[in-house]
């Protein structure tokens, strides 16, 4: 009797240790640095997001590259504060965090195709201190999305200059003919802004959407307006790059939620707090869509969406 108290009491003791522990790590302030790319919108609501889905008690230093033409300021900051994670968001944050900080583990968001950015290697590396959450809609749900909005879709067309993006149309061309959808791709590659609308001459053939796609070169402030005119004189829908197109005339966009790109960084973050290293921690691709649709682009178009999608989309 008197050896089973004992014992007892010993699973207790260990019991309340662990428990102190355990307590006392959730306790522990953990210092995080966060890098934004830019001063804008999208950034600032992913991170406010990121701050308010961490759990663990937190000290922030909050840096921004925008404009900052000399950042060996930034670096000793980083390097006093000594971080237990860096957080960035933007492609620009994680290209500088990447060539400067690479024995800190290191979270993105916000960023494009990182492997096609040539941030990390199709194969990362054990070493790689990098993992994160990216902008990217899946080809499977971006042909879905356009059937759903454009059921008559057969002939897809898109413009491109990059090899990033002349990439991502073989992608998108190889998944049409894998999956045997009715659609097929048609592509021009720009080789100068001057030649836009001639290359959306040569596609307007019995077109039933235009595409738009990450390529700064093609798609611009200084070329918005003359796709969004020639697309709207010729009645072809423009499934734009984001919101911001779909409000100066596009008829649609789908794209990542800024909120969840947050949230989801800091459950990265936590996985890697606990031990997890960021190169076993597979690459998340956006859990919410956010669709877009410009009603009075809808009905100079005279195309008809269900009550149904309309409900559920952000409407300009």
């Amino acid at each position: 009797m008197n050896k089973t108290i004992f014992y007892i009491a010993v699973i207790c003791l260990f019991m309340l240790c662990f428990y102190q522990d355990l307590v006392a790590d959730e306790q522990k302030t953990v210092k995080i640095v966060i890098i934004k790319s830019r001063n804008i919108t999208p950034y600032n609501v992913a991170a406010f997001e990121f701050i308010a889905k961490m759990q663990k008690k937190s000290d922030y230093l909050s840096l921004c590259l925008d404009k900052k033409k000399d950042t060996k300021g930034l670096l000793l900051q980083i390097i006093e504060f000594n971080p237990a994670v860096i957080v960035t968001f933007g492609t620009s944050g994680i290209r500088w965090a990447k060539a400067n900080c690479k024995s800190v583990p290191i979270i993105f968001s916000m960023i494009l195709n990182p492997v096609e950015l040539k941030i990390i290697s199709e194969k990362r590396d054990k070493s790689s201190n990098m993992a994160g959450v990216i902008l990217d809609i899946p080809i499977k749900i971006e042909v879905a999305w356009i059937k759903k909005i454009l059921p008559d879709t057969e002939k897809i067309g898109m413009l491109y200059n990059s090899e990033n993006t002349e990439n991502y149309t073989k992608r998108f061309s190889d998944y049409l003919k894998k999956t045997g959808s009715a659609c097929f791709l048609k592509t021009r590659h720009v080789s100068s802004i001057g030649a836009i609308v001639d290359n959306l001459k040569n596609l307007n053939q019995k077109l039933s959407v235009l595409v738009g796609v990450y390529d700064s070169f093609v798609y611009n402030q200084r070329t918005i307006r003359q796709i969004l005119l020639f697309t709207l004189r010729n009645k072809i829908p423009f499934m734009g790059v984001s919101p911001q197109y779909v409000k100066a005339g596009a008829l649609f966009s789908i794209s990542a939620d800024f909120k969840d790109q947050g949230i989801q960084a800091a459950e990265l973050v936590q996985m890697v707090l606990k031990g997890r290293k960021p190169a076993d921690i597979p690459l998340r691709y956006p859990n919410k869509i956010v669709l877009s649709i410009n009603r009075n682009t809808v009905k100079r178009l005279d195309i008809k969406i269900s009550k149904e999608i309309l409900k559920n989309a952000v409407l300009y």
